[in-house]
């Protein structure tokens, strides 16, 4: 029998059928959708071309009495939807074997999916407008584009961007300034614009539905970010944003962001899902358990010579090598003991047995990009692998 490449082939049986129904709703609407949004775009082969589509008389949709289609509701066709946003929201939140057991169920009912907020960035329509984008790019002194990449380094949204995605956001951020008692953000308004504030101080004032009263919950002081749920998940502001004092702010706008940084946070988690996938040690890993030790990795870099481990330290992280070469080093006769490269990891042991110190010390052969746990997440997710991470050395 030919070896099931699929994604499915390392996980569960329960967990393969709680995908597969997801997904297969999921396309019903994504077609749908598309092809609604391609009628209304003014040139439907153009937007279908941009979507490797062809024209919509040569598909051929079957219906099925699993999932019997039925006609959007007003309020329905109206949400913001992202296909493949919520393809990734599937894959990344599947419950673990144990859980679909005990739940009774392979899905979770209507009434619990309606409670959960719908993470969408974008309309269809912008998939095809996102294309032929480019992003604007603005003169900055290098002190404000420190104080722009600092704000977003301390943002749990824009921290894990690479590189190359940070500066392209910095170039496209644009100067705006704003007198006291000026209203940045308005409680109820359509989002556009993703802010760092620079200089002043803000107050930020949230309204209650059920009391219809509003009361102040903090102040934004300069080097913050703020404002970006709302166009993460397309809904209204949630807050209103005063200047409490003259302000000068740095502003993103709608396209920039849903471009740089979900594109390129999509990309490269897919990319490094992809580079997990082809390490040994994780093969037994479900892609559940994969996703997990996924969002516990943080990137650090080393320069050449830098020690990343020093022999009789403490464990602290663990390390897998996504770019770059590094050296095994004894260090009381400096005897290379192996050279390890793109795939490869080290430090397990000295977290895996709590007592177990670095015995070996490890330096950076050239420039490294590595990818590292830290205990507490090390236990959290890779807890029950620790027997297939002894190899037959110690570091």
């Amino acid at each position: 029998m030919e070896e099931d490449s699929s994604i499915f082939s390392s996980i569960s049986e329960n967990e393969t059928k709680y995908i597969q129904l997801k997904i297969g709703s999921l396309l019903n609407r994504s077609f749908t959708e598309f092809i609604s949004q391609a009628k209304k775009s003014g040139d439907y082969k153009k937007f279908l071309k941009a979507q490797d589509l062809q024209e919509e008389g040569e598909y051929h949709f079957i219906k099925t009495d699993k999932e019997p289609s039925s006609p959007m509701s007003k309020s329905e066709s109206e949400d913001q939807f992202d296909p493949a946003h919520e393809f990734i929201e599937i894959i990344c939140n599947v419950p673990s074997s144990e859980e679909l057991k005990s739940s009774g169920n392979s899905i979770p009912n209507q009434k619990y999916l309606k409670k959960k907020r719908k993470a969408v960035f974008s309309n269809p329509e912008d998939v095809f407008n996102q294309e032929s984008f480019v992003p604007p790019k603005y003169e900055k002194a290098e002190s404000e584009r420190v104080k722009i990449k600092n704000a977003l380094m301390n943002n749990m949204l824009t921290k894990k961007l690479s590189d190359e995605s940070i500066n392209t956001l910095i170039a496209a951020f644009q100067k705006k300034t704003f007198n006291k008692d000026d209203v940045i953000i308005q409680y109820g308004d359509d989002g556009k614009e993703y802010f760092v504030l620079e200089a002043g101080v803000l107050q930020c004032e949230v309204f209650d539905e059920e009391t219809k009263e509003s009361s102040v919950t903090r102040t934004i002081t300069e080097g913050n970010a703020f404002g970006e749920l709302a166009l993460l998940y397309q809904t209204p502001r949630s807050a209103t944003i005063t200047a409490l004092t003259d302000c000068t702010t740095w502003v993103l706008d709608q396209m920039t962001f849903k471009t740089v940084i979900m594109a390129s946070a999509v990309k490269e988690r897919n990319i490094r899902l992809n580079f997990i996938d082809n390490i040994k040690v994780f093969e037994k890993m479900s892609r559940y358990e994969k996703v997990k030790l996924l969002d516990g990795l943080q990137v650090q870099y080393f320069e050449s010579s830098d020690v990343i481990v020093k022999e009789g330290d403490a464990g602290e992280y663990f390390y897998i090598i996504e770019e770059g070469k590094v050296e095994c080093i004894k260090e009381d006769g400096k005897e290379i003991i192996r050279t390890l490269d793109q795939g490869d990891y080290f430090g397990e042991l000295a977290l895996i047995e709590s007592e177990q110190k670095r015995t070996l010390t490890v330096k950076a052969k050239s420039l490294c990009k590595l990818l590292v746990l830290n205990k507490d997440t090390f236990y959290r997710v890779l807890g029950s692998f620790s027997n297939y991470l002894k190899k037959d050395y110690k570091l």
